[in-house]
């Protein structure tokens, strides 16, 4: 994870061969017109530099998980971007639910900051 794009999409740097290619990738579940490309450096600064498991999905858009918390979630509970109001797909809906029940199970102080 190295940053973020003027447009708001995620910038990971990924091995390929024996170099680091850059690669934007699109969070998932965001309204598109409400990303703050400040507030997205903002919150992709925080992580900079982690490892990241990205799930990326055939309409391009992705889950970048940082610690096994969805990034797409915390972009949007630190205000950077809203959540689609009405999702094309139901893409990230395991991810957000998984997140959500594993707070339930285990109590809101468990969660962890990502």
């Amino acid at each position: 994870m190295i940053g973020s794009s003027q447009k708001g999409d995620v910038v990971l740097s990924i091995p390929v061969a024996e170099k680091f290619q850059q690669v934007e990738v699109t969070l998932a579940n965001l309204d598109k017109e409400t990303i703050d490309p400040r507030q997205m450096w903002s919150v992709v600064s925080q992580i900079k530099g982690q490892s990241a498991k990205v799930d990326v999905y055939p309409d391009g858009r992705s889950v970048v998980w940082i610690r096994g918390l969805p990034l797409n979630l915390k972009v949007i509970e630190e205000g950077a971007a809203r959540p689609e109001t009405n999702p094309v797909t139901n893409i990230v809906d395991k991810a957000f639910a998984q997140y959500y029940w594993a707070m339930i199970w285990r109590g809101d102080k468990a969660r962890g900051a990502i």
